[in-house]
């Protein structure tokens, strides 16, 4: 694709990433989903709806990605 990206430090590819969600973000009409994906939104409103209660704190969250990367 680019191959400059490769070279980009993680905080810059993160940075880079940011930008670029926010450029889609601001045209959503022009971002395409599949079945599968419109399925998921579905699913997880459905889901939402049925118990609205938040999530996990962050840190809680973080702990068990972190955790399952060992």
């Amino acid at each position: 694709m680019i191959p400059s990206i490769e070279k980009l430090s993680t905080a810059e590819k993160l940075a880079l990433l940011e930008l670029l969600c926010e450029s889609l973000a601001e045209t959503p009409q022009d971002v395409s989903l599949s079945e599968s994906q419109r399925r998921l939104i579905r699913d997880r409103l459905q889901e939402y709806r049925r118990n609205p209660a938040p999530g996990k704190p962050i840190e809680e969250a973080l702990d068990e990605i972190r955790a399952g990367r060992q």
